[in-house]
């Protein structure tokens, strides 16, 4: 099972991610897909430098809808 992430740097958000088996996956809206972020995922597990907020599924959800609207 993933865990869904609002990713901030400050007050600014970067993007909603899916983490997976210790990997990020962020939500790229032009794509319409989440895609497998590397520096992110060491961000998350050893920097810490971001911030990383728990979303439920519909918060999830209404983010990604609102980024395919864009």
């Amino acid at each position: 099972m993933s865990e869904l992430y609002l990713v901030k740097d400050g007050e600014r958000t970067v993007t909603l991610a899916a983490e997976r088996e210790g990997k990020l996956y962020a939500f790229v809206p032009n794509v319409g897909s989440f895609v497998y972020n590397k520096p992110m995922s060491v961000d998350f597990q050893i920097d810490h430098e971001m911030n990383y907020a728990s979303v439920d599924a519909e918060t999830a959800a209404n983010i990604v809808r609102e980024g395919s609207e864009s």
